[in-house]
């Protein structure tokens, strides 16, 4: 009777569901890197679409405001302004303001630790946008070159019009 019983088993044993588990687990958790990878990813190209976008946005304010570039100069300050633009009716000087701290306040919500730079001259205009994932930034640790290759503390778009 013994012998009947044995031979007539049918299912898994709990070392078999165990060792199933084991290896589905260690499955399971190389697909999870892979996919926590894929995310990280894909927030840092999002962060680079943004920051061509919040550039593009400033060369065409500059371009539609050309005889006032020199306004929308700054080096991670936060412009200030009475006026609204948008209420009530604004002069070049005045709307270049306008556009530069909305611009900023843009770029600070979209942006982790979002900085950025905008140089301009009569021949030449500079813009920079800075963020990290992991620190503040600041005027102080932003690199006087633009876009240094080699800087694992931030990520940085740069464009330079001649």
């Amino acid at each position: 009777m013994i012998k009947a019983m044995v031979g007539d088993q049918k299912g898994y044993s709990l070392i078999e569901l165990l060792i199933g588990l084991i290896l589905l687990s260690i499955v399971m958790m190389g697909v999870l890197r892979v996919h926590l990878h894929s995310i990280s990813l894909h927030q840092h190209h999002l962060a680079s679409i943004k920051a061509h976008a919040f550039i593009a946005n400033m060369l065409a304010y500059i371009r539609a405001n050309p005889l006032h570039a020199d306004k929308y100069t700054h080096s991670s300050t936060q412009a200030i302004l009475n006026v609204d633009c948008q209420v009530s009716q604004c002069d070049p000087v005045d709307m270049a303001k306008y556009q530069l701290i909305d611009w900023q306040q843009d770029l600070a919500r979209e942006l982790p630790n979002a900085a950025s730079v905008v140089s301009a001259n009569a021949n030449r205009i500079d813009v920079s946008v800075y963020w990290s994932y992991s620190q503040r930034l600041s005027s102080v640790n932003i690199a006087s070159e633009p876009c240094p290759a080699n800087n694992a503390n931030y990520q940085c778009v740069h464009y330079t019009i001649e």
